[in-house]
């Protein structure tokens, strides 16, 4: 509704137009306004005339309306008679009326309807055309608006309906107030279910164009007071019909949409309500089953479905008639009979859907030769009668659908023979044929048997006597023809022709083993199951075989080992190094250092991350940077770090962000030093960055700094080592797969930045931390002094009580930790959907626990999603997932030793 229109300011309007020249006659005046007496004006003179009225008035007041002459030097002329009338939209509610006798100049009105009118002066006898005029709106005190004469608050039409609705303007008592103004209309919703047209002065006329409700609004500008009224009409139909169409499914299972037409006492189409289905006998539920809107074929048959819309409802039919699509038939494609035996079809005809049909049928059957065989078909039954010796086809079909088979008629034999071309077969797949005849008296006769194989492990027989290899062994061939049987026996034997050896070039650690995996195949590739093979060493003083199939590096150097199986050769080479010192584990590659400062990597290299100058992937280790010796070596994602025993630090891999710390963000496939090297003895690097400490503690970072990890006041990528910012002196750096970098004093105060619960941080916060530390890993979890196991929880650390001590070799992945015991064994805990707890299966655990056959370690080193530690024997286990599929990984849930 609408809030009180303000009070019309009434003021004074003055509207003057030139009257006719002096010496013209005017005469004539309005009767309704009456005249005053007719003079002439004298000649050679012009007069004008002005109008004076009030802006407004309210209903029900009088107003006064005065006329002025004056002459062409703008002095007042009294006398001239004039003639008033007046102008209204609305000519049945005039909005004033004249109380009094007309008076020159004065006209006396009183305003009897609301609206605006017009009042026009002229002299008497002059023309109307240009006459002064003043316009006064009469506006009501009104204090409403009615809508709908007997306040009626809900209109219902059906559609397609029409009615006309008025309004009436109510004054202070409530009554309409005559003549109360014109109305505007406004309706919400009025393109979904109403459509109207004005109707007079104060009514509309709607039509329910759709099922719906609008809110209709009555508006009157001129009123004061709640000046607004609205009535909602609502849009029915009333279902008057409901029309089904029938359903026809062809095939079990094939469901179709269930379509019924509603339509109304109208004749209109009734959409939006859901027409409801149901079978009309629950029986016919055997047939059909109806799935809200679609009903679905059960068996052969018919059900009558019925549509019901409210009280109204329909019935229709549901055919359910399987079209014959493939014919099937049990047994061989070939039947081979004796004269005057008989056998039997059995026949199978399914649907478009692969559904056997259920409704009853009739198949027919013809054979191509006669008289080889006399066919009867009873059902879906074909009975078969050998009847002359020979060969024939039988087509078989049931409406639309047709197969076939081949029938073998031989006479009846006296005996029967069968040989091979080749009675020994040296691979698997080698072909051989079966060649059979039979003896009737003294006569030789061609016969077509059937063939069969006692072991088809060892080769199968087709129908037409070809014979295939399947693997070694011995087998017979059998022929069966006019009542005899005969066979054969088929040797298969499988002759090495190759002999696979994994790993070809493996690299081993001087004291480690590896296991040497022998494959002999035959000439078609196909292994040979048991197959003997000897194994030796050419170089027994660096590779040592022995029984158990493992491989012993006794000396550092190049050695050989030859395989032979029968007349087959085949080496393996390996590559000795020095033991492993250090190893580091990213996503998709992973390094190892050896005693003496040599660095290999294996894994991906699509960024030169592997460091040997190529970009190619590998899966056996590769030495990088040749031309220098390493003290350690760190692994970010692919991009991997070193100090060199020259205390100089390199890097290699990917550059983006600034990653390898040389001022730039280009790739590099051999190590490159790290521009302005502040001379590292520490380093840690993980996901697009790194971190350093110097000899004095003074942290430096370089790299991805999206979360501020870099630890320099701000998140923009830094390209070169800077300093960390605080100025701390650290003793211990560590940084992490989730954007976290974590430092400890060399009191043991723990520090960490990057991406932190509640927010990221660009520069260190100090973790309060029970007691001094002895290590701690970027994952928020540290060793104290005592050996205890702590992890942090917003800014401050926690103690686990697990009751085990642990040393202080600590590392973190994306979402799990590992550290070594005060045992040497291995201990991790976190998630383990990858393996990368190493505990045999992919159970998350919430505290530390032993990895599967976990044995002393050296060292532990973790990567995104793995984790490797240095075995006594100078090797290296590894468990988890590397993304490059290399060994030692490959997603595997329990340690694998790699030498």
């Amino acid at each position: 509704m609408m809030g009180p229109r303000p009070r019309p300011v009434v003021g004074w309007r003055r509207h003057r137009r030139l009257a006719r020249p002096a010496g013209v006659v005017l005469a004539g005046c309005l009767a309704v306004t009456g005249c005053s007496d007719m003079v002439d004006p004298p000649r050679g003179f012009t007069f004008s005339l002005e109008v004076t009225a009030p802006d407004s008035t309210p209903l029900g007041d009088p107003l006064v309306v005065r006329a002025e002459v004056f002459d062409h030097a703008g002095r007042p002329v009294y006398g001239p008679p004039i003639t008033w009338s007046f102008w209204s939209p609305d000519p049945d509610h005039p909005p004033f009326r004249a109380d009094t006798t007309i008076r020159a100049p004065e006209l006396d009105l009183t305003a009897i309807g609301v609206g605006r009118g017009r009042i026009t002066a002229v002299l008497s006898g002059a023309h109307m055309e240009n006459a002064p005029w003043a316009e006064v709106d009469v506006w009501s005190v009104a204090q409403g608006v009615r809508v709908a004469a007997d306040s009626t608050r809900e209109i219902v039409l059906l559609q397609g309906q029409d009615s006309v609705i008025r309004a009436a303007v109510l004054g202070s008592d409530g009554a309409p107030v005559p003549g109360g103004g014109p109305v505007q209309w406004s309706m919400s919703d009025y393109w979904n279910s109403v459509d109207r047209w004005p109707q007079g002065y104060d009514a509309i006329r709607i039509l329910g164009s759709r099922p719906g409700t609008a809110t209709l609004v009555g508006r009157s500008e001129l009123c004061h007071g709640a000046c607004a009224d609205t009535v909602q009409i609502r849009v029915i139909q009333i279902a008057a019909a409901v029309t089904a169409t029938p359903i026809s499914l062809h095939a079990l299972s094939q469901r179709a949409r269930l379509e019924a037409m509603a339509t109304d006492t109208r004749g209109n189409r009734i959409y939006g309500p859901a027409v409801e289905w149901s079978l009309a006998d629950p029986a016919d539920s055997l047939i059909v089953r109806i799935r809200g809107d679609s009903v679905e074929a059960r068996a052969n048959g018919s059900a009558r479905l019925v549509a019901r819309l409210d009280d109204v409802a329909d019935t229709t039919e549901a055919r359910v008639w399987q079209q014959p699509w493939r014919l099937l038939y049990d047994g061989l494609s070939v039947r081979t009979l004796t004269v005057g035996a008989t056998d039997t079809v059995h026949l199978a005809v399914t649907d478009g859907r692969g559904y056997r049909v259920l409704r009853p049928y009739q198949a027919t059957a013809a054979a191509n030769t006669s008289p080889v065989v006399g066919l009867t078909v009873v059902g879906d039954t074909v009975l078969l009668r050998a009847d002359a010796p020979g060969e024939t086809g039988v087509v078989m079909r049931v409406e639309g659908a047709a197969t076939s088979l081949t029938v073998r008629v031989n006479p009846a034999l006296d005996s029967l023979f069968v040989r091979l071309s080749r009675d020994t077969l040296n691979y698997v797949g080698a072909r051989t044929t079966a060649e059979t005849w039979g003896v009737v008296g003294v006569d030789s006769l061609q016969v077509s048997p059937e063939y069969s194989s006692s072991d088809e492990a060892v080769a199968t027989v087709d129908q037409y006597g070809g014979i295939r290899a399947t693997g070694a062994g011995a087998t017979w061939i059998r022929a069966e023809a006019g009542g005899r049987v005969d066979s054969t026996a088929l040797t298969v034997r499988q002759v090495a022709a190759v002999v696979d050896l994994h790993p070809a070039t493996p690299t081993v650690s001087l004291g480690g083993a590896f296991p040497l995996s022998v494959t002999v195949r035959d000439s078609s590739g196909a292994v040979i199951p048991g197959a003997s093979f000897a194994v030796r060493s050419l170089d027994p003083g660096v590779l040592a075989p022995g029984q158990d199939g493992l491989v012993t590096a006794v000396a550092r150097g190049q050695g050989t080992i030859e395989v032979r199986s029968g007349d087959v050769l085949a080496y393996a080479y390996a590559q000795v190094v020095p033991p492993v010192t250090d190893a580091a584990v990213s996503s998709g590659h992973f390094c190892f250092l050896t005693d003496g400062g040599g660095v290999y990597c294996a894994g991906r290299n699509d960024f030169g991350q592997l460091g040997d100058g190529s970009r190619i992937d590998h899966a056996i280790p590769v030495r990088a940077g040749q031309a220098h010796t390493f003290a350690s070596v760190v692994a970010g994602t692919s991009f991997t770090c070193g100090i060199t025993t020259a205390g100089e630090t390199y890097c290699w891999g990917r550059g983006a962000d600034g990653s390898l710390g040389t001022g730039g963000t280009g790739d590099s496939s051999v190590p490159v030093r790290v521009a302005g090297d502040p001379g590292f003895v520490q380093l840690s690097a993980s996901d697009g960055h790194a971190c350093g400490l110097t000899a004095d503690g003074s942290a430096y970072c370089w790299g991805r700094n999206h979360y501020g990890q870099a630890g320099v006041g701000h998140t923009n990528p830094v390209l070169t080592p800077t300093p960390v910012a605080g100025g701390h002196a650290f003793r211990q750096i560590a940084t992490g797969w989730t954007a976290t970098v974590c430092a400890l004093t060399e009191d043991g105060q723990p520090y960490c930045w990057g991406q932190l619960d509640p927010a990221p941080t660009s520069a260190p916060m100090a973790i309060t931390a029970p007691g001094p530390l002895r290590a701690i890993a970027a994952g928020g979890c540290a060793v104290d002094q005592a050996g205890a196991l702590l992890c942090r929880d917003g800014f401050a650390m926690e103690t686990m009580e697990d009751g085990r001590i642990y040393r202080s070799i600590i590392d973190s992945g994306a979402n799990f930790h590992c550290l070594l015991g005060a045992d040497d064994l291995p201990y991790c805990f976190g998630s383990n959907y990858a393996g990368q707890l190493g505990t045999g299966d992919q159970v998350d655990r919430p505290l530390p626990t032993p990895v599967s056959g976990g044995e002393p370690a050296r060292f532990l080193v973790s990567g995104s999603l793995s984790t490797c530690v240095g075995t006594t024997g100078g090797g290296l286990a590894c468990w988890g997932r590397n993304n490059a599929q290399v060994l030692p990984f490959g997603s595997v849930p329990g340690p694998v030793v790699y030498p």
